[in-house]
């Protein structure tokens, strides 16, 4: 399964790459059947567009942009799998990628 990601915002390299290890994570925790777009933005009036999800990060600490991309992943995840999931597994995967990248902690 492919998940491509595209930065249409200025998001710096450090952040960016913590928004790719995020993603290989959660595939490699939750696998995902069918591919999917993550676009990086400023702002966005549409948040999801056939299978491409607009994720914003303008005015947003980063924390809560990998808090985002947790939710849209576990809802993807329960939806392409047909299992129901709850906003309790989004917070443990969000919390699970910082303990397994403290790296990416300090990021705000």
């Amino acid at each position: 399964m492919k998940v491509n990601i595209k930065n249409n915002c200025n998001l710096s390299s450090e952040k960016y790459s913590a928004v790719s290890d995020f993603l290989k994570f959660s595939q490699s925790r939750s696998r995902l059947k069918k591919p999917i777009d993550i676009v990086l933005v400023e702002t966005s009036k549409v948040l999801n567009l056939e299978n491409r999800y607009f994720i914003i990060t303008k005015d947003i600490p980063f924390v809560d942009v990998i808090r985002i991309l947790s939710e849209v992943w576990i809802t993807e995840f329960s939806s392409q799998n047909k299992i129901p999931c709850t906003s309790r597994e989004s917070m443990l995967l969000a919390e699970y990628f910082f303990k397994n990248y403290p790296q990416y902690s300090n990021l705000l």
